[in-house]
């Protein structure tokens, strides 16, 4: 990779790490696999390295993780009504605290199942609105493939992480 490629993925991996928004990639079975330093930090991280691996379910409200969970599946489908899905949920901290988030979810590829979000922390007065992410997020699922399949090659060269995340969805 040339000097100036290798300049450009860092100077996206920073825009994401520290954005006003949580950033989300889950594999098939819910393990994450990229989550950026703003949602790490709000759920209790020192950083956003020491949440990879770990199953998403374990941040979901126990009465919601079945719902959470379906909604992982329905947009993992190659059915194009369901590869966009928007979804309001609280997350749990590792202190117990509960966030409100309002997440914008899409499937990433046909070949790993993976699932990318974007979150706003609904009680957060932020400078965005959401509409302006959803316009923004539809347009780089549809248009932009290059970063996403960049930011899917960079995580799956990082290191084989563990996929044994099975959620005790009762």
């Amino acid at each position: 990779m040339s000097d100036e490629a290798n300049k450009l993925r860092k100077a996206i991996w920073d825009m994401m790490n520290f954005a006003n928004m949580y950033v989300l990639v889950l594999d098939e079975k819910m393990n994450i696999k990229f989550a950026n330093y703003s949602l790490a930090n709000i759920l209790g991280f020192e950083n956003e390295h020491i949440i990879l691996g770990r199953c998403w379910l374990d941040f979901i409200k126990k009465e919601d993780k079945k719902s959470i969970h379906g909604v992982h599946l329905a947009i993992s489908t190659d059915e194009e009504e369901n590869r966009f899905g928007e979804v309001t949920n609280d997350i749990v901290s590792i202190n117990g605290e509960y966030i409100s988030v309002k997440w914008f979810n899409s499937h990433i590829n046909h070949d790993y199942n993976w699932s990318f979000s974007i979150g706003i922390q609904q009680e957060k007065p932020i400078m965005i609105t959401e509409e302006s992410i959803r316009a923004y997020y539809t347009h780089v699922i549809a248009n932009d493939r290059t970063m996403i399949l960049s930011l899917r090659n960079s995580i799956l060269s990082e290191g084989k992480m563990p996929t044994d995340c099975e959620p005790d969805l009762v």
